[in-house]
């Protein structure tokens, strides 16, 4: 038994009263709505009771959510800020395993590194951040443009916020804040930090990426 126009409509306006705009997750929570409502209608329960015992079921899951991975301002359906928050650490993981294989290679290196290769790191470095500032501010316009939401839109947007001030704030051409070069010696730190940065960095073009794969509409 499938169900018509204007029963996907009524789960359709639910789930905009939920706030549950991200196309990728709404299309899924259709769908699994759809499909639970038909199994009891099959089974004689009118619609209007099947919606309002699947609506139940599936609003503690789309109820407003924060979480402090991503900072108390960041609210949105339980479903939206579970899936964003196991993508982050799955992110911050990736990048902190490939900032400690470079700060190995660093740590063994570091008496070999000579001045001046040592004096051209950090104008190397600023140079990638102003290149990658320019990258998320290009990709940010064109996840705009698209004028739909989904999760990686969301990822990419809280997340590129803070990353975006990083690139200009902690940019070693404009502050030595994090300079690589301490007293002519390396500083591993710093070294941590920017290659943490550029590492977790490359995450967005997969957001961006993931987010245009998901330019279909709302089932109807």
């Amino acid at each position: 038994m499938k169900l018509s126009s204007i029963q996907l409509e009524q789960i359709n306006r639910f789930l905009d009263k939920m706030e549950l705009v991200h196309l990728d997750l709404r299309n899924e929570v259709v769908d699994h709505m759809a499909t639970s409502i038909e199994k009891s209608m099959l089974k004689g329960i009118s619609f209007d009771d099947a919606f309002e015992e699947t609506s139940e079921n599936w609003h503690p899951e789309l109820k407003s959510h924060q979480s402090f991975w991503l900072g108390l301002l960041w609210i949105g359906p339980k479903l939206l800020i579970d899936k964003v928050v196991s993508k982050t650490k799955e992110m911050y993981m990736q990048s902190a395993l490939i900032t400690l294989v470079f700060l190995a290679l660093f740590s063994v290196l570091k008496n070999d590194i000579s001045l001046s290769v040592l004096n051209i790191i950090d104008p190397i470095i600023g140079i990638v951040y102003l290149v990658l500032f320019v990258i998320l501010m290009f990709l940010s316009y064109k996840i705009k443009a698209t004028r739909y939401k989904t999760s990686f839109s969301f990822l990419f947007k809280i997340h590129a916020i803070g990353f975006s001030f990083i690139l200009v704030l902690y940019n070693p051409i404009i502050t030595n804040f994090f300079s690589v070069n301490k007293d002519n010696s390396l500083n591993l730190f710093a070294v941590a930090v920017h290659v943490f940065v550029m590492a977790f960095c490359y995450s967005f073009l997969g957001f961006y990426k993931n987010h245009k794969s998901n330019n279909y509409f709302i089932l109807s």
